[in-house]
């Protein structure tokens, strides 16, 4: 046999083997440290306005790392530079820390986050950041995304200070973090989810009919119409993406309806006490668990396609309520008949009460 014949071959095969593994798992910076960014992701640039075909570039051309935590992606003038994974994540968790760049066009905009093939006809979830504001997109097709606006929760100096932003793709929603908080989810069913955007509290909700792709492709687009350069503050080692669980278990702590007040920090001084919705659409189970210091009538409301908050039923068909619940004793009811949206109310039979407990549990 020739020297180097079916050995060299074996060792071919080898490399490839472990090249691909490499390729197969979570996206890290360890990774990049000797090799090609090429080796990690597809790049590609247009002219702007988009009429002509996209000119597959060199990325180590155009994005840099010059600290750990530093480094940047150049954007020329008039142009969009679109970065998409090689490998793609099913029910991806994608995570960046970063300052965006200052625009100035109205037509400008920064995507990242996770996409199944440009245009979005595969799905998107991702930050999107415009000269208006901190936005995010969620949805599948061209017209069936939605895009909330979560410019409110952007701290003052996110185009000048990195903070981390993260998406999680999960089986009936996407969910948007910043700086570790939920700040926005968006509901995902066909044929015919309904939500009216709930646009306060500490988390906004949002309804969409098309879910994107289960698996998608981790991405950073740059779309720079202005006639100077766009200089991206973000390092290869602030990008982590992996694959995650379809359905996460989730615990929520109860807000007061329409704040940032968490329930356990109130004093209800009169009245029924409403509990910011919990998103519960997917979910087999949902474990409501309240205390306070006084005696209280409790009661889980859920939201119906109507858009009305109709009293959950248990199954015997009565009403759920809980009559003269004792002081400080732990309540808990496990509600298994989910809907899309459930939330909890409180009614003291003396005043002023104050709440100990006040949660939710989704698995």
């Amino acid at each position: 046999m020739p020297k180097g014949g079916l050995g060299g071959s074996g060792k071919i095969r080898k490399t490839l083997r472990n090249e691909q593994s490499f390729l197969d798992s979570s996206l890290i910076w360890e990774k990049f440290i000797d090799r090609d960014l090429d080796i990690f992701w597809d790049s590609r640039i247009v002219d702007v306005p988009m009429v002509v075909l996209d000119t597959r570039i060199k990325l180590n051309d155009y994005w840099v790392q010059t600290g750990r935590q530093t480094g940047s992606i150049t954007t020329p003038a008039l142009q969009s530079l679109g970065v998409y994974s090689r490998k793609t994540f099913s029910y991806g968790l994608a995570q960046f820390r970063t300052a965006f760049p200052a625009q100035v066009e109205a037509s400008e905009r920064v995507w990242v986050g996770l996409e199944g093939g440009a245009g979005q006809t595969g799905g998107i979830a991702a930050f999107d950041v415009r000269p208006a504001g901190l936005f995010v997109n969620s949805g599948a097709g061209a017209g069936f995304a939605v895009t909330p606006d979560i410019s409110a929760f952007a701290p003052a100096d996110f185009r000048t200070a990195q903070y981390h932003y993260a998406v999680k793709l999960n089986r009936s929603n996407v969910e948007f973090y910043l700086e570790g908080e939920l700040r926005c989810i968006v509901l995902h069913a066909c044929p015919e989810l309904a939500v009216t955007p709930i646009t306060s509290g500490p988390y906004y909700i949002y309804g969409s009919q098309w879910s994107p792709f289960t698996e998608m492709a981790a991405f950073i687009e740059i779309h720079n119409t202005d006639a100077a350069q766009r200089v991206f503050d973000l390092s290869p080692d602030c990008v982590r993406v992996a694959c995650g669980d379809p359905l996460p278990p989730r615990v929520y702590r109860l807000y007061d309806a329409g704040t940032t007040n968490l329930m356990t920090t109130l004093t209800i001084a009169a009245g029924i006490e409403t509990s910011h919705p919990v998103p519960t659409l997917g979910y087999n189970e949902t474990i409501f668990q309240f205390k306070a210091d006084q005696q209280c009538d409790i009661d889980i409301e859920i939201l119906t396609q109507e858009n009305t908050w109709e009293a959950y039923n248990i199954p015997t068909g009565a009403t759920h309520t809980e009559d003269d619940w004792p002081a400080n004793k732990l309540w808990s009811y496990a509600l298994t008949n989910n809907g899309v949206l459930a939330r909890l109310m409180v009614d003291p039979d003396a005043y002023p009460c104050t709440v100990a407990v006040a949660e939710a549990v989704l698995r």
